[in-house]
């Protein structure tokens, strides 16, 4: 949520330097931390991102959960709060903290991560809401609604999921080496390539890539999709960090 929070940056060097696609010494090293900080930087985007939800959404939403980072001290959980929030006041208008301890619930050992696949692939343990209906929008905090929008543009009774797929920008399928991922260190193709892979081998004819924008989903489509042959299992793989190491490349296969 704050990636320059001195919490947040000592615990990503711990694992950063221990990670085969960033750790290391020397120049190229030195880039691949300038490069990629800015991913991690602070600039206050998520308080307008929410801003931006009740500004266009209006009435369409029952909730916004923000979802934090946070960090094992050896007894307690610390956990990332924004500064310009008054989480009694937020209750009010239904919005709330969740932190990634939660989110990982019986497997937090794998905690912390620092990447954004890692914790989609535990949006099955989100709670859902009380009225019954999980569909869920998620955004990163750098998403803005930017014009008025309603339920419909998300999900309807009739066909569910509204999901908006780009022609334009096809991915293929790959099922990539360890060198793969150090070569393409500063972009999400590789991961994408490879989720193509897992799909179209267990669950899809044809590979496609949805848009990356603002997503949606539900906690029910996220359960079913655990229970499928390529998902993650966290007693073989650890996700700490935005492209995987040798010990999860294959995590996700089938044995």
């Amino acid at each position: 949520m704050n990636g320059s929070e001195l919490l947040y940056q000592s615990q990503k060097k711990h694992w950063q330097d221990q990670s085969p696609v960033f750790g290391g010494s020397g120049p190229g090293h030195d880039r691949k931390i300038r490069v990629t900080e800015r991913r991690h930087r602070e600039h206050d985007e998520l308080r307008y991102s929410i801003r931006s939800a009740f500004k266009y959404l209006h009435d369409s939403f029952s909730s916004i959960r923000i979802l934090a980072s946070d960090f094992f001290d050896g007894t307690n959980w610390i956990g990332q709060v924004p500064t310009w929030l008054d989480e009694e006041a937020g209750k009010q208008y239904g919005v709330s903290m969740m932190y990634t301890s939660e989110l990982y619930d019986k497997n937090k050992d794998d905690l912390p991560v620092f990447s954004s696949l890692s914790l989609e692939s535990r949006f099955a343990n989100v709670p859902p809401p009380g009225h019954g209906n999980d569909v869920m929008v998620y955004m990163n905090d750098d998403m803005f609604f930017a014009s008025e929008h309603s339920v419909s543009d998300f999900w309807n009774p009739v066909i569910g999921l509204n999901l908006q797929v780009d022609h334009r920008s096809w991915v293929e399928n790959q099922n990539p080496s360890v060198e793969d991922f150090q070569w393409d260190w500063n972009s999400e193709w590789t991961a994408l390539r490879y989720s193509n892979q897992l799909l179209s081998t267990f669950l899809l004819s044809a590979s496609t890539n949805i848009r990356r924008t603002i997503r949606r989903t539900t906690t029910s489509l996220c359960r079913s999709l655990r229970q499928t042959p390529f998902a993650y299992d966290p007693e073989r793989s650890r996700e700490r960090l935005p492209f995987p190491g040798p010990r999860n490349i294959q995590a996700s296969l089938p044995q």
